[in-house]
């Protein structure tokens, strides 16, 4: 999970550079879907310096996803790179969506 299921939230933390509510509908289909057949889902959120630290945002997502997940992760980020600061969107265009 990028973040909250709100597009401008979710759109922000992926680093999208269009909006991404087909993304964030997509998300909340899934979940739908998967807890409609019986399916166990995982999800984890990367917390990133500066992007999704905060524990407020954390919280959110916790909230957005609470019944919809069997369990809910998160994990470190992998210090190996840059990071990219809040609200600046990744010019790379489209990436992987957790």
């Amino acid at each position: 999970m990028k973040g909250p299921l709100n597009v401008e939230e979710y759109s922000r933390a992926a680093g999208l550079n269009y909006d991404g509510e087909a993304i964030v509908d997509g998300v909340k289909c899934t979940l739908e879907l998967c807890n409609s057949r019986n399916v166990d889902v995982e999800a984890r959120t990367t917390v990133a310096p500066t992007v999704s630290d905060d524990p407020d945002f954390i919280r959110r997502v916790a909230q957005e996803i609470r019944g919809k997940c069997a369990v809910y992760y998160l994990q470190q980020f992998d210090n190996t790179g840059e990071v990219r600061a809040r609200g600046k969107p990744n010019m790379g265009g489209h990436q992987n969506h957790e």
